[in-house]
């Protein structure tokens, strides 16, 4: 995570166990940078987002983008893969 990139998961993980990871994630994220300094300053969805070379089937994980859309972070549509159900 010191970078703006994400790990691989699976689209057979649900949106809902993706979604509480990303959470828990930036729940997370003050302890993240201060066990790992060169996080600081990275958002991990939004920079993930900003830094991902345009090219075509690039999907991030349901949960992600059930999330980043949750916090209000724009969410290119190229991004968001044809198994993401909008829940509110």
């Amino acid at each position: 995570m010191s970078s703006a990139t994400m790990t691989i998961s699976s689209s057979q993980m649900s949106q809902e166990t993706g979604y509480r990871i990303v959470k828990a994630v930036y729940k997370g994220w003050d302890e993240i940078t201060a066990a790992f300094p060169p996080c600081k300053g990275i958002d991990p969805i939004a920079d993930a987002f900003k830094h991902t070379p345009a090219g075509k089937e690039f999907y991030f994980h349901a949960g992600v983008i059930q999330y980043a859309k949750e916090r209000g972070i724009q969410v290119p549509e190229r991004f968001i893969p044809p198994e993401y159900k909008n829940i509110k």
